[in-house]
Formats: C-alpha cells, sequence, structure tokens
C-alpha cells in the first residue's frame, strides 16, 4: 500500500478517535493527548513502509564510446551540464593523447551540477562518470 494512503486513513481514524474521546471524557486534554500518540505512532508506521524507489529500474552506464541516453526525471542534474561534460569524456575517450584523457578523468572526478527541475535522473548520470573515469585513467 502507498505510503500517503496509510497516512490519509490514519489521520481520519485519528481525528474520530480524538473526537470520540473528546466526547466520551468531556475533556479535550485526554483526546488530544491520545491523538498525539496515534499520530506519533503512526509516523513510525509510514517511515517503515517499503519504498517505492526501490522498484525502479537500476542505472546501467552505457558502453564505452557511446552516447549516453539519460532519463529525465522531476529533479536532476542539469541536462546542460551534463551533455557539455558527456561530449568531452568521448571526445577524450576518442583521442590518444594520454595527457588529454588524464585531465577530463581529473575533471570527471570533481564533477559537480547543479540540480534543477525537469533534469538528467542523478544516479544514471553518477553511474556514467563513475564508469567513464575508470575507462579514461586505464
Amino acid at each position: 500500500m502507498k505510503p500517503i494512503v496509510v497516512l490519509l486513513v490514519g489521520l481520519l481514524a485519528g481525528f474520530v478517535v480524538m473526537y470520540g474521546l473528546a466526547v466520551l471524557t468531556e475533556s479535550y486534554l485526554i483526546s488530544a493527548g491520545v491523538a498525539l500518540i496515534w499520530f506519533i505512532a503512526l509516523g513510525n508506521v509510514v517511515k517503515r513502509l517499503p519504498d517505492d524507489s526501490a522498484r525502479r529500474r537500476v542505472p546501467v552506464p552505457p558502453a564505452p564510446g557511446s552516447t549516453p541516453n539519460f532519463v529525465v526525471v522531476l529533479r536532476g542534474y542539469d541536462m546542460g551540464e551534463v551533455r557539455a561534460l558527456s561530449a568531452r569524456i568521448e571526445a577524450a575517450r576518442a583521442s590518444a593523447d594520454p595527457g588529454l584523457r588524464a585531465a577530463v578523468a581529473a575533471e570527471v572526478r570533481g564533477a559537480a551540477f547543479h540540480e534543477v527541475v525537469r533534469g538528467f535522473d542523478r544516479a544514471a548520470v553518477d553511474a556514467y562518470l563513475h564508469a567513464a573515469a575508470a575507462d579514461l585513467s586505464s
């Protein structure tokens, strides 16, 4: 079950219990205390629910020499920055100059991208950069 559904059902049940206790005991203090305990327990239950991100596909870095085709996600790395570094990586892979390969490998290891709305999947880009740095260093 999705965590949001569990949370909404739990909140509704908590408010029903709180209202029922307030009516029965005529004490809002007791009902507020019980509701507080209920909501803390509900928060712990929601935290323990399985995360939907585990069902996402595992990023596979592209083969050396191929141009990466990253998935666009809601929050990810800036596409222009990633494409620019990817072009430098592919140029270094095609080059026989060991100095260029070493310089680009160092740039890849220290790469940092801005996170933007509608960007490339961070895990896939990180996997690609890790594989590219290893390939350029060898």
